[in-house]
Parts: C-alpha cells; sequence; structure tokens
C-alpha cells in the first residue's frame, strides 16, 4: 500500500488499532535508536573500540530490518484484510467498508 493510499482512505476503513499499533512500534525502534546519538548527533557505538563498534552497528540494523519487515507484514495484512472484504461484498460500497 502506499502512503498515497493510506491518506485517502477513509477513516476506520484500515483497521486504524493496528496501523497505529504497527507504526507506533517502528517509531519506538526509530526513537530508540536516535538514543545512541552524542551531543553533536553523530551515532555512538555502545561499546569502545573498533570491533564493538561494527557489532553495535550490525545490532542497529537488525533491530532496523526487524521492525521494517514487521511493519511490512502488518500493513500488507490490513491491506489484504480490506481487499478481501471489499471482493466478498462488492454490492457495498467501497466507503462503507469497515
Amino acid at each position: 500500500m502506499t502512503t498515497q493510499q493510506l491518506e485517502t482512505a477513509e477513516p476506520g476503513t484500515l483497521k486504524d488499532d493496528r496501523l497505529q499499533a504497527l507504526m507506533t512500534q517502528l517509531i519506538d525502534v526509530c526513537a530508540g535508536i536516535g538514543h545512541q546519538r552524542d551531543d553533536q548527533g553523530r551515532w555512538q557505538p555502545a561499546g569502545p573500540g573498533p570491533g564493538n563498534a561494527l557489532e553495535d552497528a550490525r545490532e542497529v540494523l537488525v533491530d532496523l530490518s526487524r521492525a521494517l519487515a514487521k511493519t511490512r507484514r502488518g500493513l500488507r495484512a490490513i491491506v489484504t484484510e480490506r481487499q478481501n472484504r471489499m471482493h466478498r461484498a462488492p454490492d457495498i460500497a467501497r466507503s462503507d467498508l469497515p
């Protein structure tokens, strides 16, 4: 689903509570990563040394990748559910779907 489709969907049609929860979880992960910055806004590894920095960087990417994948799966599930409802009830106006 594109951003435009999400913006033009009528309220209540995309299971707003699930969408809200998915996006909140993603933003929480991003915020946690954001807390790993120093006073000048640069990312700082948790431990000293280049080996630790590489491992910390890998962990950041793994956490972000997992959060993005979970969000994409959740969005696809919401969209699929909505599409299935539309196909099962073709005589109902799209804006009437929950």
